[in-house]
């Protein structure tokens, strides 16, 4: 995996983490999830994180005639930003 190589090299941690691990059903869990993966990289920082499958919960976009219409899924991805 080039990501590990490259944290490797640069002397970071490296913390590979897949959606389907942060995902939840319930509401709160995924917003709780994240901001305990960036606890956990601050406390080994320098670190790499890398998420695997992060297009799982993209949401689309959609124009309901004027405005922009942005699904739920939206949440989570404001939560990584």
């Amino acid at each position: 995996m080039l990501t590990k190589v490259i944290a490797n090299e640069a002397g970071a941690s490296f913390i590979n983490v897949s959606m389907s691990t942060i995902t939840s059903k319930w509401f709160g869990e995924v917003e709780k999830n994240v901001r305990a993966l960036f606890t956990l990289a601050a406390k080994v920082a320098p670190t790499i994180i890398f998420v695997d499958e992060v297009d799982s919960i993209l949401g689309q976009r959609t124009r309901v005639g004027e405005n922009l219409c942005i699904t739920a899924a939206y949440r989570p991805v404001r939560e990584l930003i």
